[in-house]
């Protein structure tokens, strides 16, 4: 090891979750301490009960204060302590430290202090409750740099990009727009070909069953997606579609696409079918991943959590540092 490898910033979620303990149980990932220096970014003593938790008293973390110089050694794991939260804390007091943690976070990644930027699951509800209105983690960055993005879902099989993500089902046509399809075309396009990919062929799906039977349920994909796939063509992508569903997955999953771009999360999600993937953030100035589940506040405290997402996550943000992977 040597002080090449990328410092990631792993930020723990809300406290209330299972965020602290799925860190705690990553950083001690033989996998995780071979290709990243972690960085966690969050509260000293919540994760010192996590570490207990998980049977590990007394893991070495070397905490450092929101306003000190850190440093993050080959090996070993370092952590920033911003002291925002506590053991037993009010839904909105972990609502507010865990956004806290992002932005954090998200300053240290635009001031080249660390190289990625893994965050962990938040409770939107309780975001909101804070005072913060936005429906994810992604929202609330994106905004913060006052950029467009892209969801970006990854896992063995898949990758699948997302049109729209935290919107309402009866909010999407709203969203699907020629402008907005087109958009994630070029973003997944632009991805693909930077993760060494000659030539990427990308899927597009549609919005509505049997896409649409010319109109008859749905328009979005007349006056949205078909046009998007049309110009992307015209700009030099393959680009193909609107592909229904689960055609458009089972192919991809043979092989015949690299990637599938999809018209909202649970269309995505639900063939997925797991927690076992990882999701990155496309067209922010600095690499994010997160997790590919929710806080389980229900198995919270257990040290049941599985850390496979996190881990993954991790991992993912540290690759993509290493190979100079930009996602914006």
């Amino acid at each position: 090891m040597t002080n090449t490898l990328p410092i990631v910033g792993i930020t723990i979620g809300d406290s209330l979750g299972i965020g602290p303990e799925i860190t705690a149980k990553a950083v001690l990932d033989a996998r995780v301490m071979e290709r990243c220096r972690p960085l966690i970014i969050g509260d000293r003593r919540l994760m010192e009960k996590m570490f207990e938790l998980i049977g590990r008293p007394g893991f070495p973390v070397r905490w450092f204060g929101r306003d000190e110089e850190f440093v993050c050694e080959p090996g070993t794991v370092s952590g920033i302590d911003l002291a925002n939260n506590s053991l037993h804390p009010s839904e909105e007091t972990a609502g507010k430290a865990a956004v806290e943690y992002t932005y954090y976070g998200m300053r240290l990644a635009l001031d080249g202090k660390i190289d990625a930027l893994a965050t962990g699951p938040v409770n939107k509800s309780n975001m909101n409750k804070a005072g913060y209105k936005f429906p994810g983690i992604a929202e609330v960055l994106a905004d913060a740099v006052k950029r467009e993005y892209v969801t970006l879902l990854i896992d063995p099989v898949y990758k699948i990009s997302l049109v729209t993500a935290h919107v309402a089902l009866k909010d999407l046509h709203k969203h699907i727009t020629k402008e907005r399809v087109l958009f994630t075309i070029q973003k997944t396009w632009e991805y693909l070909k930077r993760i060494g990919l000659e030539k990427p062929k990308i899927a597009v799906g549609s919005a509505n069953p049997h896409c649409g039977d010319n109109g008859l349920i749905g328009d979005e994909e007349i006056v949205a997606i078909s046009p998007a796939v049309e110009e992307a063509r015209r700009q030099g992508i393959d680009a193909t579609g609107p592909i229904q569903t689960p055609n458009i997955f089972m192919q991809a999953r043979d092989g015949k696409y690299d990637a599938v771009v999809s018209m909202f999360h649970e269309q995505a999600v639900s063939v997925i079918g797991n927690n076992d993937f990882t999701t990155m953030t496309l067209n922010l100035p600095f690499v994010r991943t997160s997790v590919g589940h929710g806080t389980a506040n229900d198995i919270a405290g257990k040290g049941i959590a599985s850390p496979k997402s996190m881990i993954l996550s991790i991992l993912s943000a540290a690759e993509a540092s290493a190979r100079g992977i930009r996602t914006g």
